[in-house]
């Protein structure tokens, strides 16, 4: 099961991870502690070429002038449509430019270590990662990314990492529009609601909201050829129930907690696993808070 962090990095950099659960050969199982920190990420990325580190990248399309953002516009990894959250700067990140948004301080509110942290590239975030971990990028939409699929894809061909990354998107547009640019490239459907038959859609794979993600929603999604992951998982139970399920990867906040469910669950036999997913179907397991939701 790989397992996906979500909403834990300054300036929106959400590290994700991946581990391997079902006796799947090969790949070393890494987990990123990273507690808000993307510095740590980012050096933890470098610090494993080869391991199984997968980082999502939210992206918005900034621009460094009013009349000319298309030509000298620069792809930043951001999650929120501002850096009020991170930086205490309300403006937008399509109405500031590069330099404005380097004067911003992103990493003290983790800590005063961090201080000093500015909001990254694309191409610097990818430079990293390029050779030694997988990509996933979640292609915002706040109605300020004109070509932001098309201006992705020439960053991403451009390095040479074409094999290295997914995409993937809540808006279901910008998921057509990636697959028509780049049709063997692969593009997720990020959802929180399940409208109509989400199975039948063009995306590759699907990350849903965990309300969504029943046994048999998993079972007709892999019968289409689609991989499910669900989000946002913080707690032990629910962690080994989705994994239960069958989904192939789980978004949460606490990687370190998600790291001990499945060493816990990989010490099972194939018996007592059997006997947790039977458990877990007749709701026989001790009752937790249900997990936070964040749509991202």
């Amino acid at each position: 099961v790989d397992v996906l962090e979500q909403d834990v990095a300054i300036a929106g950099l959400e590290a994700l991870l991946e581990s391997h659960l079902r006796g799947r050969a090969g790949g070393r199982n890494i987990v990123v502690d990273v507690a808000g920190r993307e510095v740590e990420v980012l050096d933890e990325v470098a610090a494993v070429p080869g391991g199984k580190v997968v980082l999502a990248l939210d992206l918005d399309l900034q621009r460094e002038a009013e009349a000319a953002w298309r030509d000298y516009g620069e792809i930043v990894v951001v999650h929120d449509s501002d850096l009020m959250r991170v930086g205490g700067a309300a403006v937008k990140i399509w109405e500031a430019t590069y330099d404005e948004l380097m004067q911003v301080d992103v990493g003290s509110w983790c800590g005063p270590e961090f201080s000093g942290q500015r909001v990254p590239t694309l191409e610097q975030v990818l430079e990293i990662c390029k050779g030694g971990s997988r990509v996933n990028i979640e292609l915002k939409y706040y109605g300020h990314n004109e070509r932001l699929e098309e201006r992705v894809a020439e960053i991403v061909e451009r390095m040479g990492m074409e094999d290295e990354v997914v995409l993937m998107s809540l808006a279901y547009p910008l998921v057509l529009s990636m697959k028509a640019l780049r049709p063997d490239w692969t593009v997720g459907l990020l959802t929180a609601k399940a409208v109509g038959d989400l199975t039948t859609s063009e995306a590759d794979f699907l990350a849903v909201h965990v309300g969504i993600a029943s046994s048999r929603f998993v079972r007709r999604a892999h019968a289409a050829g689609k991989e499910v992951y669900v989000w946002t998982v913080n707690d032990k139970l629910n962690m080994s129930r989705m994994m239960s399920r069958g989904v192939d990867g789980v978004i949460t906040d606490h990687p370190a907690l998600a790291r001990q469910v499945i060493s816990e669950r990989a010490e099972l036999s194939s018996a007592e696993r059997l006997m947790l997913t039977a458990a877990f179907w007749m709701g026989l397991e001790p009752k937790e808070p249900p997990p936070e939701v964040d749509a991202g």
